[in-house]
């Protein structure tokens, strides 16, 4: 009996690096300059890119970002080169901060229609970190009552809102979670007059 060998499929990013972080980020600039007609080539995504693998390095170091990816202490601070980056060297001001207060721990329903309200702003968008099934930055583009379609650097091109939580939310019955901590979750937008 002859075996035939199973069809390979090429590997994508995240399948062997923890870098999602920075392709959200780079993701999430894309989307927000879009609507203002600010054109961002792909030669300045490699230079933002080898910027916030820098700001990478020095926070956590190269190798652990690439290997075991970025938790949101340092993701913040490669959010902040973003910024700077993005200032210093195309002179459009960008703002990263997190969408829900210090304090705030609103239920998941509450939570995803803020995001909802804020990917209907132009020049906005939400970078949010997920756990559970995924463990994976990723850009939010769009809320409905079923869905949260993705902006994404992998696969992923939506989850379902019956399968997310919030991470001080009880484990749900319901198979595949989609957990989401409030401090892992932050807006990007345009700055006014930029």
């Amino acid at each position: 009996m002859t075996h035939r060998p199973q069809p390979i499929r090429p590997l994508l990013q995240g399948q062997l690096d923890g870098l999602c972080g920075c392709y959200a980020i780079i993701n999430a600039i894309r989307l927000v300059l879009r609507p203002g007609g600010i054109r961002f080539s792909e030669s300045d995504c490699r230079e933002l890119f080898y910027a916030l693998m820098l700001e990478a390095d020095e926070t956590v170091g190269a190798i652990h970002a690439t290997a075991c990816g970025i938790d949101t202490k340092p993701f913040c601070k490669i959010l902040k080169a973003a910024e700077r980056h993005l200032r210093d060297e195309h002179e459009i001001g960008i703002c990263a901060a997190p969408l829900l207060g210090l304090k705030e721990r609103p239920p998941v329903t509450r939570t995803l229609a803020k995001i909802g309200h804020t990917v209907r702003q132009p020049g906005s968008t939400v970078i949010a970190s997920f756990e559970g099934r995924l463990d994976h930055w990723t850009v939010i583009r769009r809320v409905s009552d079923q869905w949260l379609e993705l902006f994404d650097s992998s696969v992923f091109s939506r989850l379902s809102v019956g399968h997310c939580r919030m991470s001080y939310e009880s484990r749900s019955r319901n198979g595949t979670e989609h957990i989401i901590h409030p401090r892992s979750i932050f807006r990007l937008s345009l700055k006014p007059n930029e």
